[in-house]
């Protein structure tokens, strides 16, 4: 995940961390955990950003992937690269 894009496409909306979280149901602190990558984002949480924020896809935007729908516990961590793959893999920074 890209924290920084993730922070400017917010800002550039005049969406708060505080409010966005109040209004998705998640508390600040496992927001931050979350993009810290110390826990993981489900697609649901994800899903819930992107449409608070109003966003057309998280792709392109502040994830650098999308996760696998049988991926188990969602994203978390820094994505690795785009790949010419037509899945998508997740995992921690190399």
């Amino acid at each position: 995940m890209d924290k920084y894009k993730l922070e400017y496409e917010m800002k550039s909306r005049g969406i708060t961390i505080e409010k966005m979280c109040a209004d998705i149901h998640m508390s600040r602190s496992a927001f931050y955990r979350k993009c810290k990558g110390i826990t993981q984002f489900t697609q649901g949480e994800i899903q819930s950003i992107v449409d608070y924020i109003g966003l057309d896809s998280p792709m392109g935007n502040f994830l650098w992937k999308s996760v696998k729908k049988d991926t188990p516990g969602g994203i978390g961590g820094r994505m690795k690269k785009p790949t010419s793959s037509s899945t998508y893999e997740v995992g921690k920074s190399e």
